[in-house]
């Protein structure tokens, strides 16, 4: 059986259906056939550190971008998660 390495770009896509790269994930995994998944703790964590933030679209994030709270992005979304989606 085939054992492939899920970072956490796959995570994130794979639990969230409105995520942009969730269809792409959904048909390379179809198109694979059966394989078992390797990932790390730290891949994990950093899964769990995405949706433990607000989204870049959040009202709470907007209201960062306008200066409300002190250490957020300027609306990039990097600060919120800069090891994900630049």
């Amino acid at each position: 059986m085939k054992r492939l390495f899920a970072d956490a770009v796959y995570w994130i896509a794979i639990a969230n259906h409105k995520d942009q790269w969730h269809a792409k994930v959904v048909a390379v995994m179809r198109s694979l056939g059966q394989a078992t998944l390797v990932t790390t703790e730290e891949v994990l964590d950093e899964f769990l550190t995405y949706y433990s933030g607000p989204r870049p679209n959040s009202a709470e994030q907007r209201r960062s971008d306008r200066g409300g709270r002190p250490g957020r992005s300027s609306g990039d979304g990097a600060a919120t998660n800069p090891s994900i989606f630049p």
